[in-house]
């Protein structure tokens, strides 16, 4: 059994520490957070502990940061150095506009797209996922605007 920790009890944070506490073979150690509530309220839905960058970096019992390596997910940024310390954890910010930081991947799906068109392959995405897609943004527009959390 591998053990983790995950920094950043965000949104995607979330979504991250979720995802790793669903692999087999990995539990989930610690939470990460300078925001205490988002840290204590992920760490006990996932059965882990609140801690520190500092004390899960000292941890060496965390296999997954450290000597065995480190998993990270992100956005692209202009330089692809992070630095980790006692300090914290400092890195370009992602470019800034949407398009931009998507351009990549916007232009694989145009191109998925019309190969499937001109040979009538089965497309990688259905309906179901761009109205999936509309409902998260019209929940996050709905939130932005009312300033509260959205359920649905």
């Amino acid at each position: 059994m591998k053990s983790a920790a995950i920094f950043g009890a965000g949104r995607i944070g979330r979504i991250h520490a979720s995802n790793l506490a669903a692999l087999s073979g990995v539990q989930l150690q610690a939470v990460c957070d300078p925001v205490a509530n988002s840290a204590a309220g992920l760490a006990q839905q996932l059965c882990a502990r609140v801690s520190t960058i500092e004390a899960v970096l000292a941890d060496k019992s965390i296999d997954l940061l450290g000597s065995a390596g480190m998993l990270q997910c992100g956005n692209h940024t202009p330089g692809e150095v992070v630095q980790w310390d006692a300090h914290g954890v400092r890195g370009d910010k992602p470019e800034n506009f949407f398009l931009q930081r998507h351009a990549a991947a916007n232009r694989l799906e145009i191109t998925h797209f019309f190969e499937c068109l001109q040979s009538g392959s089965v497309f990688r995405t259905t309906i179901a996922d761009g109205v999936a897609a509309q409902v998260l943004a019209d929940a996050a527009a709905q939130s932005c605007q009312s300033g509260q959390a959205v359920t649905f």
